[in-house]
């Protein structure tokens, strides 16, 4: 088989243009594959925090019903006096402190007219962010990137309060929880996902570029050789031999074949360089 320089192009074409085609195609799948991963992930963030703050609004909702019922005495009957005597400060922390530690918030607020009138927070957390967070979203919730210099998810959840003894006006309590452990093991599931499909595609492309190149150079080549490279070299064979008049084996015309012009024409010369071989000897008798 020849091996010319036009082979070899033809052969590196079909290889690169093969190549682009499979990357092309592994990098639509590969985004399209991450795109949904990370659609999910963004519906289950969204659905976690969606619970998490029903459950933490239920169960303020039922603190706080208890607290408007009336049923303060079954708090210290001290605060409560001091409540009832015009100082509620002792007996808002003391709710709110019990508070805290019963669902281990970073800090609960009670805002009453726009103002915060109690507060219990872990040290970390900051005066000026508990006020920078007190007003009420139109969500009832807001998620929180940082709190006190740490970066996370904190969910801040608000729930209305009618309680005279805590002031008066537009009233509610505003509770942040840290749930940063829980929706970051959440994300690493998805991030572990997205990183074992960036493997097995890279992998895949590898396979894909080794099998390729066997592909466009073994097989593409040998079909080349069979079909185009092999039929070329016999009509030049043929045409030589009629030129040097050693040309005697008949050619047969393929109909429908792309080469059925060049194969009548060695036929046709064949047959002229006969009969001026025989012309010729007739001429020149032995």
């Amino acid at each position: 088989m020849g091996k010319g320089k036009e082979i070899n192009k033809l052969l590196l074409g079909i290889f690169t243009l093969g190549i682009i085609l499979i990357t092309l195609t592994l990098l639509f799948t590969s985004l399209y594959a991450v795109g949904q991963i990370n659609h999910n992930a963004n519906n289950i963030e969204s659905k976690v925090v969606s619970q998490l703050v029903d459950y933490f609004k239920d169960n303020l909702a039922s603190t706080t019903s208890f607290a408007q019922s009336g049923a303060l005495s079954g708090y210290n009957p001290s605060l409560v006096e001091q409540a009832l005597a015009g100082n509620p400060q002792k007996l808002v922390y003391f709710v709110l402190r019990s508070l805290q530690e019963t669902y281990s918030a970073e800090y609960l607020s009670i805002v009453s007219d726009g103002k915060v009138v109690g507060v219990a927070k872990k040290d970390y957390v900051s005066d000026e962010e508990v006020i920078a967070n007190k007003d009420f979203p139109s969500e009832g919730y807001q998620v929180l990137t940082s709190l006190g210099g740490k970066q996370g998810v904190f969910i801040s959840v608000f729930q209305p309060l009618n309680i005279p003894l805590f002031g008066g006006g537009n009233q509610y309590i505003n509770m942040v929880i840290d749930r940063t452990e829980q929706l970051s093991g959440l994300e690493k599931i998805y991030t572990d996902q997205r990183n074992k499909l960036v493997n097995r595609q890279i992998i895949l492309f590898v396979v894909v570029l080794v099998v390729a190149a066997f592909l466009s150079f073994f097989v593409i080549r040998l079909l080349v050789k069979r079909y185009i490279l092999d039929p070329i070299t016999d009509l030049n064979r043929r045409a030589g031999e009629i030129i040097e008049g050693t040309y005697s084996d008949g050619l047969e015309v393929v109909e429908g074949s792309a080469y059925a012009p060049l194969q009548r024409l060695i036929q046709s010369g064949s047959m002229v360089f006969s009969r001026k071989k025989g012309e010729g000897e007739a001429d020149n008798p032995d």
